[in-house]
Protein backbone atom coordinates (compact mmCIF):
# COMPACT_ATOMS: atom_id res chain seq x y z
CA UNK A 1 0.00 0.00 0.00
CA UNK A 2 2.14 2.84 -0.87
CA UNK A 3 -0.71 5.83 -0.24
CA UNK A 4 -2.07 4.56 3.04
CA UNK A 5 -1.77 1.41 5.28
CA UNK A 6 -3.20 -1.95 6.16
CA UNK A 7 -3.48 -4.43 9.03
CA UNK A 8 -4.15 -7.81 10.03
CA UNK A 9 -6.14 -8.40 13.51
CA UNK A 10 -5.59 -11.91 14.81
CA UNK A 11 -6.96 -13.77 17.74
CA UNK A 12 -5.32 -15.24 20.57
CA UNK A 13 -5.10 -18.56 18.69
CA UNK A 14 -3.35 -17.07 15.83
CA UNK A 15 -6.94 -16.94 13.35
CA UNK A 16 -7.06 -14.06 11.42
CA UNK A 17 -10.45 -12.37 12.26
CA UNK A 18 -10.49 -9.00 11.30
CA UNK A 19 -8.42 -6.67 8.40
CA UNK A 20 -8.34 -2.73 8.36
CA UNK A 21 -6.98 -0.71 5.78
CA UNK A 22 -7.01 3.34 4.26
CA UNK A 23 -5.23 5.13 1.73
CA UNK A 24 -4.86 9.07 1.91
CA UNK A 25 -6.50 11.03 -0.86
CA UNK A 26 -8.72 9.97 -3.72
CA UNK A 27 -7.51 7.47 -6.48
CA UNK A 28 -9.51 9.45 -9.03
CA UNK A 29 -7.19 12.39 -7.82
CA UNK A 30 -4.03 10.69 -7.97
CA UNK A 31 -4.17 10.54 -4.44
CA UNK A 32 -3.38 14.12 -4.24
CA UNK A 33 -5.42 15.11 -1.63
CA UNK A 34 -3.72 13.63 1.75
CA UNK A 35 -6.18 15.33 3.73
CA UNK A 36 -8.87 12.73 2.73
CA UNK A 37 -8.55 9.58 4.21
CA UNK A 38 -10.48 6.71 2.41
CA UNK A 39 -11.08 3.33 4.46
CA UNK A 40 -11.00 0.40 2.39
CA UNK A 41 -10.89 -3.51 2.87
CA UNK A 42 -12.11 -2.86 6.45
CA UNK A 43 -13.89 -6.01 8.00
CA UNK A 44 -14.50 -8.90 11.01
CA UNK A 45 -15.36 -12.11 11.46
CA UNK A 46 -19.68 -11.99 12.43
CA UNK A 47 -18.61 -12.88 15.85
CA UNK A 48 -16.12 -10.08 16.74
CA UNK A 49 -17.88 -7.25 15.54
CA UNK A 50 -20.34 -6.42 18.66
CA UNK A 51 -16.86 -6.92 20.37
CA UNK A 52 -14.22 -4.50 22.28
CA UNK A 53 -11.83 -6.31 19.69
CA UNK A 54 -14.21 -4.75 16.93
CA UNK A 55 -14.24 -1.51 18.95
CA UNK A 56 -10.26 -1.71 19.36
CA UNK A 57 -9.79 -2.03 15.71
CA UNK A 58 -11.42 1.21 14.57
CA UNK A 59 -9.67 3.19 17.76
CA UNK A 60 -6.19 1.97 16.12
CA UNK A 61 -7.28 2.90 12.65
CA UNK A 62 -8.36 5.83 13.72
CA UNK A 63 -4.66 6.49 15.80
CA UNK A 64 -3.33 5.12 12.73
CA UNK A 65 -4.67 8.02 10.13
CA UNK A 66 -3.64 10.62 12.10
CA UNK A 67 -0.60 9.77 12.33
CA UNK A 68 -0.01 8.79 8.79
CA UNK A 69 -1.10 12.32 8.52
CA UNK A 70 -1.68 14.87 11.13
CA UNK A 71 -3.39 17.24 8.54
CA UNK A 72 -6.27 14.76 8.06
CA UNK A 73 -9.88 16.34 8.16
CA UNK A 74 -11.97 14.13 6.34
CA UNK A 75 -12.74 10.08 6.43
CA UNK A 76 -14.59 8.43 3.53
CA UNK A 77 -16.33 5.22 3.95
CA UNK A 78 -17.22 3.50 0.66
CA UNK A 79 -19.59 0.10 1.47
CA UNK A 80 -21.88 -1.75 -0.67
CA UNK A 81 -25.05 -0.23 -0.92
CA UNK A 82 -26.85 -3.79 0.31
CA UNK A 83 -24.85 -4.20 3.19
CA UNK A 84 -27.62 -3.14 6.04
CA UNK A 85 -24.77 -3.79 8.64
CA UNK A 86 -22.22 -1.09 7.28
CA UNK A 87 -24.52 1.08 6.42
CA UNK A 88 -26.71 1.35 9.40
CA UNK A 89 -22.88 1.42 11.60
CA UNK A 90 -21.39 4.47 9.30
CA UNK A 91 -24.99 6.33 9.77
CA UNK A 92 -24.25 6.48 13.02
CA UNK A 93 -21.41 9.02 12.44
CA UNK A 94 -20.91 9.90 8.63
CA UNK A 95 -22.97 11.64 6.09
CA UNK A 96 -23.69 10.15 2.94
CA UNK A 97 -21.68 11.70 0.66
CA UNK A 98 -22.00 9.90 -2.74
CA UNK A 99 -23.02 6.61 -4.45
CA UNK A 100 -21.12 4.91 -7.74
CA UNK A 101 -21.63 1.58 -9.55
CA UNK A 102 -18.99 -0.91 -9.64
CA UNK A 103 -18.88 -4.25 -11.21
CA UNK A 104 -19.60 -5.99 -7.97
CA UNK A 105 -23.14 -3.41 -7.38
CA UNK A 106 -23.34 -0.36 -6.14
CA UNK A 107 -20.98 1.20 -3.42
CA UNK A 108 -22.65 4.26 -1.39
CA UNK A 109 -19.43 6.29 0.43
CA UNK A 110 -20.41 7.90 3.74
CA UNK A 111 -18.06 11.40 4.52
CA UNK A 112 -17.32 12.71 8.11
CA UNK A 113 -14.75 15.13 9.78
CA UNK A 114 -11.81 13.31 10.77
CA UNK A 115 -12.57 14.30 14.61
CA UNK A 116 -16.04 12.99 14.62
CA UNK A 117 -14.93 9.54 13.69
CA UNK A 118 -11.89 9.98 16.50
CA UNK A 119 -14.83 9.75 18.61
CA UNK A 120 -16.60 7.62 17.50
CA UNK A 121 -14.28 5.61 17.85
CA UNK A 122 -13.13 6.30 20.86
CA UNK A 123 -16.23 6.65 23.10
CA UNK A 124 -15.57 3.66 24.50
CA UNK A 125 -11.87 4.15 25.80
Amino acid sequence: MREGRGAILTSDRDEVIGIGSFVLGLADHDFQDKEIAVLGNSCFLEEYRSSRTFIRGLQVLAEQIIDANPGVREVRIPTEAANEYTNRLYRKFADKHGAYETEYGTTVVYSTPYSRFADFCNRYK
